[in-house]
């Protein structure tokens, strides 16, 4: 009888070592995928901010030229210096309005963003909580 038990328990211990071996296996390849992911993540965030960049610097160049075309126009009918402080003019109160709008904006992006952060660290204790109580 004690020979078979003794038989019995030389056969979990190599199942122990295999499972233990495979889930070792399993995390690491778990790791390797979130590299991956955040990698790609990165990559695509960096694309978008390069077209974002190229965007503006052709938006900023339209609307100079855009300008000067309204100064132009308007030193018809007014003189020149006239057009050129009320384009002036037009463009500074535009600039106000448009900083007002990304100020409120940013001020909403980084509420949701602390409560997106304040969420992952619960989930990260919950989870470091959880291994603690599987050893």
């Amino acid at each position: 009888m004690t020979g078979e038990l003794h038989k019995q328990a030389q056969g979990i211990i190599p199942l122990f070592k295999k499972t233990l071996d495979e889930l070792t296996r399993l995390l690491n390849k778990h790791v390797q995928l979130i590299k991956v992911e955040i990698k790609d993540e990165i990559l695509s965030l960096c694309k978008s901010v390069v077209f974002v960049c190229l965007g503006l610097c052709l938006g900023f160049t339209g609307l100079i030229f855009f300008g000067f075309f309204l100064i132009f126009f308007l030193s018809i009918f007014m003189p020149i210096w006239l057009s050129a402080f009320l384009v002036t003019f037009v463009y500074w109160f535009a600039s106000l309005i448009f900083l007002l709008i990304i100020k409120n904006t940013l001020k909403d992006m980084i509420s949701s963003f602390n409560s997106v952060s304040e969420e992952g660290k619960t989930t990260a204790e919950e989870a470091s909580k959880w291994i603690l109580k599987l050893k």
